[in-house]
């Protein structure tokens, strides 16, 4: 592996960290809004927030799937590397 593959694993673990973090962020702003009859400003806004990260997010990550090599797979990994066919990030749904 590459040092190029190095650091795309890196930035690809970090984006999956930061996704968990928004991903809980954007559930927790659902619940707030779903709560009561309504929804106020603020929790409209969070909502909004979270669900703009959390896109720009997963936005990026399969940018990044579709951009990347197969050879630049780690083969080492146990996790389905980034542009296997079939395989986590990028795949076809």
């Amino acid at each position: 592996m590459t040092e190029s593959d190095r650091t795309l694993r890196d930035e690809l673990f970090a984006l999956y960290d930061a996704m968990v973090e928004t991903d809980a962020a954007h559930t927790q702003a659902t619940y707030a809004a779903d709560r009561g009859t309504g929804t106020t400003a603020e929790e409209a806004a969070a909502h909004r927030a979270a669900l703009d990260a959390r896109t720009a997010l997963h936005d990026r990550i399969n940018r990044i799937g579709r951009t990347t090599p197969p050879e630049a797979a780690d083969t080492d990994s146990p996790v389905p590397a980034v542009g296997d066919a079939g395989a986590g990030v990028g795949a076809a749904r």
